[in-house]
Parts: C-alpha cells; sequence; structure tokens
C-alpha cells in the first residue's frame, strides 16, 4: 500500500491505528534471527517492494521472511528448496525460470514499457529476473531474448518496438 492507502484504509476501519502507524513509519525495521532485517515501510515510504537475496540463506529463513513481510516482497536467487520450505504461504508464487519468489502479486502498470534484451540464450534467467523487478515495481516490460550480437540485422525487428 502507499501512504494514501494507508489513510483510506485507516478512515475507512480496514486498518487499525497501530498498522497505520506501522506501514507509515519510515524506521520500522524487523529482525528475523541475527541476520535479516526487513525493512517493513520501504513500500509506502518508496513505492518499490523489500527485496531479499536468497541463496546464502538458509530455506526456513527465508520461509520465515515471507511470513514476517507485510506487503510485497521479491526474494531474488531462490531455489526450488527455498520455495518449498514456504510451502502454505499466501500470495507466494515460485518463477522457476529466474530462481525468484514473488509474495504479493504485482501492481497495476504505472509505467514503462522496459525493454529487457538479452545477447543470448544464457542470459534469460537474468533477464526474467529483471522483468520481474520492473513489474514489481509497476513497469510494464517488452522482452527481447537470444536477439544475439553477431549480427546487427538482428536487433533491427526490436529496435523498432522500443522506439
Amino acid at each position: 500500500m502507499d501512504i494514501r492507502e494507508v489513510l483510506e484504509s485507516y478512515k475507512a476501519g480496514r486498518i487499525g491505528a497501530a498498522e497505520a502507524e506501522r506501514s507509515l513509519r519510515a524506521d520500522y525495521i524487523e529482525s528475523i534471527g541475527n541476520d535479516v532485517n526487513m525493512d517493513l515501510g520501504r513500500e509506502v515510504r518508496k513505492g518499490t517492494p523489500e527485496v531479499v537475496y536468497a541463496r546464502a540463506k538458509a530455506p526456513e529463513t527465508v520461509a520465515k521472511i515471507l511470513r514476517g513481510s507485510r506487503g510485497r516482497l521479491l526474494v531474488s536467487g531462490a531455489a526450488e528448496e527455498h520455495f518449498r520450505a514456504a510451502d502454505g504461504i499466501e500470495g507466494a508464487e515460485f518463477h522457476r525460470e529466474c530462481g525468484c519468489i514473488v509474495l504479493g502479486g504485482f501492481p497495476e502498470e504505472k509505467y514503462g514499457p522496459v525493454a529487457v534484451v538479452t545477447a543470448g540464450t544464457s542470459d534469460i534467467p537474468v533477464a526474467g529476473e529483471a522483468v520481474l523487478m520492473a513489474r514489481m515495481m509497476g513497469c510494464s516490460c517488452l522482452e527481447y531474448y537470444d536477439i544475439g550480437v553477431s549480427g546487427m540485422h538482428r536487433l533491427i525487428s526490436p529496435m523498432k518496438e522500443i522506439i
């Protein structure tokens, strides 16, 4: 929720004063274990969700982070075991092709389009993560994969659409 949505939710009685205050505070950090500090007010302040890098985290830690989130969240560097540990967490979606877990879905598209272009197919997982992050920030995306770097003629069609 952005600031206006928090205030409207409070005014309509959908959330209480304590939840509204937590959402609006700039210093609302919640510690999960000894090594994770979640910025639970980032989306309200910045319009972008919290992003967590999972690769070096235990699956149980990632599950705690997902359960403790209050809003949308992108977990990058996630493996199958991270998602299995999060089994049953409502709204969590695993994007296997790029190793990301999205919690809370995507907002309405307000910006863009953002063009995501790869030279080869080995770049697709990283491009997929970039697309998810852009979509989490409310951007529409144009995706062009495997257009190559060996011949300018392969860029003509994507460039026409981008321009």
